[in-house]
């Protein structure tokens, strides 16, 4: 008779225990179907960030330029190939040749950066076709190619000078004022060109030519750089002149 009674008083205790947990979440089985969804959205939650949308703020995220100045590792490399976080650690680098003259171009298959640098730099002053110095930045995953000569890379931050700009690339806001500019360089190379691409999503929006007329270039250009625009240049030596 009293194993009767407790098995009641346990029975009974159940339902009161059963009753409250109901009473608590007025329908379990929304709950655990709210917990599902939460796993198939991004974070848990339906907001994408602060930009309204989450696949154009990761792209944007990845070309942070900024973050690089004066970063890197002073470094030399020879004639060969390369990949930018196992041979050269990522940042913002001055390249100079210590060998004669040679070519120098960055690259990346995986991601779709277009404003890559290929550009001639040489440690003979008086070689007009050829660079001095080429101020670029290097990502990890980018692949340099070195062609003739080696090259020395060392972190740079500081001022570029406009009336005699390296071929390389440069942040509008940053390196440059924004406004409109006679663009121009002495040069009497076909298919030099001055490039300038939207920095949050690397569209180019102009492209243009200097060198010889014959061949599609000119002497001078005006453009109009915004705040934020990437600009990426092969030519020798340009020279940037703000107007009023």
């Amino acid at each position: 008779m009293k194993t009767n009674i407790g098995s009641k008083v346990k029975f009974l205790g159940l339902i009161f225990l059963s009753s409250i947990i109901l009473s608590a979440c007025s329908n379990p089985f929304d709950s655990l179907a709210d917990e599902i969804n939460g796993l198939f959205s991004d974070g848990g939650t339906s907001e994408s960030g602060s930009g309204g949308n989450g696949e154009n703020d990761a792209e944007a995220s990845l070309f942070n330029y900024e973050l690089l100045n004066g970063q890197g590792t002073e470094t030399t490399l020879e004639e060969g190939e390369y990949e930018v976080g196992k041979d050269i650690p990522e940042g913002r680098y001055r390249v100079t040749s210590s060998e004669g003259r040679g070519n120098f171009s960055v690259t990346s298959e995986s991601e779709k950066r277009q404003n890559f640098v290929n550009a001639v730099v040489s440690d003979d002053e008086s070689d007009e076709s050829a660079a001095d110095e080429i101020i670029t930045y290097l990502f990890d995953g980018h692949e340099i190619t070195i062609y003739s000569t080696s090259l020395s890379f060392t972190p740079f931050e500081g001022t570029v000078p406009l009336d005699a700009l390296p071929p390389g690339q440069y942040i509008v806001g940053e390196d440059i004022e924004p406004g409109t500019y006679e663009i121009s360089a002495d040069t009497e190379e076909s298919y030099l060109s001055f490039d300038v691409y939207n920095g949050s999503h690397q569209e180019r929006k102009m492209r243009l030519q200097l060198g010889d007329p014959s061949y599609g270039g000119a002497k001078t250009h005006m453009a109009l750089l915004e705040a934020g625009d990437i600009v990426v240049t092969d030519a020798p030596e340009i020279k940037l002149s703000l107007e009023n």
